[in-house]
């Protein structure tokens, strides 16, 4: 074990629930510098290991990175640190005894005068046991190359915010078990954009390459869902054409649905569309009873939301087996435009002061059970942007006027969660609604139950469908689960005290292990840059 040069001590505080136990560490303070937890694994002896970044400077650098061993009860076995230049941790798994860390470099290559972007990807192990990486180049890739991975592309490009340091090239999904794993990069020509995939097998060897495109004029293929199979490495792909031909209306435009899956031979497609029916907010599952997707509609002649659909597929062929269209009372999947309502307020507009509110449902962590059964999580986010008057002095022939700007600033409210188990067949089994304003969740399920984390001051129950809860400022909240049942039964429970919460943490945050079903946050105070971990786990 390497020489520890902090001494950190750690106890446990535990507090058993009915269904989750809360396990926190001591307070800490290993690193004086700000730091962030960026990915988490749970291991078979109920040891967790984390990955945190870390800067001594608030700029926008690229990080150094720490990844910790602990047991059970955050005693700390083992550490190390690294940083290799302009890089990122993609993903983190465990298999064979073995941390594998996928990491991504940003290289500058100066070629025909002009300096070239690009990016090299490494796989970086290390025994758990003994915290002592190597590392091996998967693939360079860059303007320079690209054509020799994805014929008629001739540029690789971030979709990070303009003017952001740090990039982030490649996204990265794996199959359940890690038996295949997919780097996916934003790629384009002069006219198109598309997804370039990069498929590996569990010995680090591309497998295949592909673009993921569709077949129609399009300008665009936009990203949905991704899903990767454990057994053959076929890639299961949801994604939106967007159309250049002006004759398509906004609507065919926004929402038609590709579904796509992928192997080293062939690309199948099927459309996923409703004659009488407007699809959204789709959501692509795979489990032990085939390929599924799930998501809500509206009526074409009314655009209110009216309930949820789900879809069965044949895996090789994508014939659909099953077709289901659910109708909602509206108690529960509240009124709300489709494909999101927008209110423009002009109250003030004679000072130029103008007001918008956005509303849309998005998918959330959703569940594909062993029966088949699919739970479906979605939430409604309200997206607000205010514009107001920048009064700024200038000069004139006639003295000082003053010309008017404006401040822009927008901000997102998370609303009401609404919560569907819908059996392998079609048939409704529960849904379920959690009434909130401007509270953040993480969900775990197990054996059945949905848990949903969230800070909260109190809850309500109204009745048997639906659950109010209520947030509180900032350090006034204690930490709740709201719980559904395989019955649909809804119960809440405190977890921790808000006297217990020694550190702020974000819910939104958290990082959800599924090899044990737990969740895990980094709670830290920016100014003494003290830390606590704090475990969440399930107890039956």
């Amino acid at each position: 074990m390497k020489k520890v040069f902090f001494l950190i001590l750690f106890s446990n505080y535990i507090l058993f629930s009915q269904n989750i136990s809360v396990t926190k560490s001591k307070i800490f303070n290993d690193l004086k510098a700000n730091n962030k937890l960026e990915h988490t694994l749970s291991l078979d002896d109920g040891s967790i290991m984390t990955i945190r970044s870390y800067s001594m400077s608030s700029a926008n650098v690229y990080p150094t990175f720490r990844v910790s061993h602990y047991n059970s009860e955050f005693k700390l076995l083992d550490k190390t640190d690294f940083k290799h230049g302009n890089a990122l941790i993609l993903g983190a798994f465990v298999k064979e005894k073995t941390i594998f860390l996928i990491e991504q470099r940003i290289v500058e290559r100066f070629i025909n005068n002009k300096t070239i972007i690009g990016v090299r990807i490494f796989v970086l192990s290390s025994s758990i046991s003994l915290l002592n990486f190597e590392e091996k180049e998967l693939i360079s890739l860059g303007n320079y190359n690209i054509h020799d991975y994805f014929k008629g592309y001739t540029k690789l490009y971030s979709t990070d915010e303009p003017g952001k340091v740090i990039k982030k090239y490649a996204h990265l999904y794996h199959s359940k078990n890690n038996n295949f794993f997919a780097l996916v990069f934003d790629v384009k020509n002069k006219k198109i954009k598309n997804k370039g995939l990069i498929s590996f097998n569990d010995k680090f060897e591309i497998a295949y390459t592909k673009v993921l495109k569709t077949d129609k004029l399009h300008k665009e293929f936009i990203f949905k869902d991704l899903i990767i199979d454990d057994v053959n490495g076929n890639v299961f792909f949801l994604g939106h054409p967007l159309y250049k031909k002006p004759k398509y209306s906004f609507l065919n435009i926004k929402y038609l649905t590709e579904l796509q899956v992928v192997s080293k031979d062939t690309i199948i497609t099927s459309i996923i569309h409703s004659p009488n029916q407007s699809l959204s907010s789709l959501k692509l599952f795979h489990g032990p009873n085939g390929l599924s997707c799930t998501g809500i509609y509206t009526d074409v002649n009314n655009l209110d939301f009216y309930g949820v659909f789900r879809i069965n597929f044949d895996d090789k062929n994508l014939t659909q087996k099953m077709t289901s269209f659910i109708k909602i009372e509206k108690h529960i999947l509240k009124y709300i435009k489709w494909p999101y309502s927008s209110i423009l307020n002009t109250e003030n507009s004679f000072n130029g002061k103008q007001s918008y509110k956005k509303d849309k449902f998005i998918t959330k962590n959703s569940f594909h059970l062993d029966d088949g059964s699919i739970i479906f999580n979605i939430e409604k986010i309200s997206l607000y942007s205010n514009s107001t008057p920048n009064p700024s002095p200038s000069l004139n022939s006639g003295g000082i006027s003053v010309s008017v700007g404006f401040n822009n600033s927008t901000y997102i409210n998370r609303g009401d969660l609404v919560s569907f188990k819908i059996s392998n067949n079609g048939e409704m089994k529960w849904a379920k609604k959690i009434k909130k304003t401007n509270v953040s969740s993480k969900t775990i399920y197990k054996n059945g139950k949905v848990f949903f984390i969230m800070k909260l001051y109190k809850t309500q129950k109204y009745n048997e469908e639906i659950f109010k809860v209520f947030g509180k400022k900032l350090g006034q909240s204690h930490l709740y689960s709201v719980t559904i049942d395989e019955n649909g039964e809804m119960n809440s429970e405190k977890l921790i005290d808000k006297k217990d919460l020694e550190k702020h943490f974000a819910i939104e945050d958290g990082k959800y292990s599924k090899e044990n079903d737990e969740l895990i946050f980094l709670g830290t105070k920016k100014k003494s840059r003290k830390s606590q971990l704090i475990k969440l786990s399930i107890n039956f």
